[in-house]
């Protein structure tokens, strides 16, 4: 029969915290980046949803070092109640 002493308890005991620390962090940062993507893609989904919709009125949308500039077409007033209607996405 196996003898085991306090000594090999205890290092048992480390080796399974460990293996259960990395385990729990690594579901954990899993997690993180899925939800980083998700972001990112309903960001870029309601870009896309705003340019379509200030080309669909005639203005001018332009990029510039990560910043969206949107320029109004001359002749054409402004809005007077806010922002551009977002048309409903057919996607």
């Amino acid at each position: 029969m196996f003898r085991f002493t306090i000594r090999d308890v205890l290092w048992l005991m480390v080796v399974v915290g460990l293996a259960v620390g990395w385990w729990t962090d690594s579901r954990r940062q899993a997690k993180v980046i899925k939800t980083a993507q998700d972001r990112a893609e309903n960001s870029d989904l309601n870009t896309l949803t705003l340019y379509d919709a200030c080309k669909k009125e005639g203005w001018t949308v332009e990029f510039h070092h990560g910043e969206i500039v949107i320029v109004q077409p001359p002749g054409k007033p402004p809005p007077s109640s806010g922002p551009l209607p977002l048309p409903t996405s057919n996607r």
